[in-house]
């Protein structure tokens, strides 16, 4: 009887080791498939980016984490479920309507280092006064795409911890630009939940001028009076943002 309940034992045994083995097998297959399927796209991935000039693929892999995930919930959760993009949209130019091509007056605080940036290259560029290096920071910033806007607006850029650094103190500068420009600025102070307008033109002014001041023919194309790089000015500035203002 003892006998009869191991051999029992042994017949079940050998009856489920091939099921065993049959779905390790599949289990096996599957995992290939899966590998091979990961490799053809892989190869696939790399022809387009080598067909669109990036080898690398680094225009495809954004640099850093959305920072839109360090934002409050308030901002991020509730402007997505009403519809609102993250990043602000394009305006009409300047001239597109005729009302909004109008000139505005404002009062905006500037630190001293701005300043000094700002007078300096409105001099060698052509403009009369700073206002019009603005206008043309506010328009290339504008025409962005929406993950260099991230960039921008969204990532903090610490350059003024130091107890020697110039931006402690601000003073006040009247800056003539458009309604269009203005209304511009306001939407992205209101998206970017920005405390003032005042900071976000400070932002651009801070993203741009490291950049300016480290490549000359970037500030032609960016500032200069009359200039028109339009042709590839997008691919500078993608450029331009991921290898050197991430790091500023």
């Amino acid at each position: 009887r003892g006998v009869s309940s191991t051999a029992g034992l042994n017949s079940g045994a050998g009856m489920a080791n091939p099921v065993r083995n049959a779905l390790l097998a599949d289990l096996l297959k599957q995992a290939e498939q899966a590998k091979l399927k990961r490799d053809k796209d892989k190869v696939h991935q790399q022809a387009r980016d080598l067909a669109a000039g990036d080898p690398l693929g680094i225009l495809r892999k954004p640099a850093l984490a959305s920072p839109l995930n360090k934002l409050p919930q308030s901002t991020t959760m509730v402007k997505s479920q009403q519809g609102y993009d993250s990043t602000p949209p394009k305006t009409l130019p300047p001239d597109a309507t005729a009302g909004n091509a109008e000139v505005q007056t404002k009062s905006i605080p500037l630190t001293l280092d701005e300043i000094e940036w700002l007078t300096s290259v409105a001099a060698r560029t052509g403009h009369a006064a700073i206002s019009g290096v603005l206008r043309r920071l506010v328009q290339w910033a504008n025409t962005e795409n929406p993950e260099a806007k991230k960039k921008i607006f969204l990532q903090i850029r610490c350059r003024r911890c130091s107890a020697g650094a110039k931006g402690g103190v601000k003073t006040q500068h009247d800056l003539e630009l458009t309604n269009t420009e203005w209304q511009w600025l306001m939407n992205v102070k209101e998206r970017c939940n920005h405390a003032t307008v005042d900071k976000t033109l400070r932002i651009i002014v801070d993203f741009y001028m490291p950049l300016c001041k480290s490549d000359p023919d970037f500030e032609k194309k960016v500032v200069q009076a009359g200039w028109n790089g339009k042709s590839d000015r997008h691919q500078d500035a993608v450029t331009a943002a991921g290898a050197r203002a991430l790091g500023a």
